[in-house]
Order: structure tokens, then C-alpha cells, then sequence
């Protein structure tokens, strides 16, 4: 399987933006060693998102629908980003 991450899915943090420029941090680098403001990722399918969210947002928390999980070929990579 392969994780379809949509770049535009979710308001990154201005600190990350300035900790990219500042320390010259490769925009990829920036995505796997910070998640760029993502705290935590739950998969769930795609029939139950809604409730989980609705759910998540009656405990304070905000949640964002990052993206798809897909089939992939052995070439592939795990995760993409667009």
C-alpha cells in the first residue's frame, strides 16, 4: 500500500516555514523529520473518517483528512506527496 499525502490539505505552521529558510532545511527533510505541524496520523477508512473527525473535534482536537492510502507496485515508494 502506499500513503497519498495532499500537500495543501492542512495550514502549516509559520515556525516550520522560518525553521525551512532560516536553517536551509531541504522542503523533503522538512516533511519527514517535522510532519510540518502534523502531530499524529490515524488511518481509518474512508466510511468511518467523518465520525472519527466529528469525534476528535468533541474532545478540542483538529483533524485534517491528509489524504488516500492506494495500492502500489513493488517500485513504488510507501509514501508520496502532491
Amino acid at each position: 500500500r502506499q500513503a497519498v499525502i495532499e500537500l495543501n490539505s492542512w495550514p502549516i505552521p509559520k515556525i516550520f516555514k522560518l525553521i525551512q529558510r532560516m536553517g536551509e532545511v531541504d522542503h523533503e527533510e522538512m516533511y519527514k523529520t517535522f510532519n510540518m505541524g502534523i502531530g499524529m496520523i490515524i488511518v481509518v477508512s474512508e466510511k468511518e473518517a467523518a465520525d472519527v473527525m466529528e469525534r476528535l473535534e468533541m474532545l478540542g482536537e483538529k483533524s485534517y483528512s491528509l489524504g488516500t492510502i492506494e495500492k502500489r507496485s513493488a517500485e513504488q515508494p510507501q509514501i508520496i506527496f502532491i
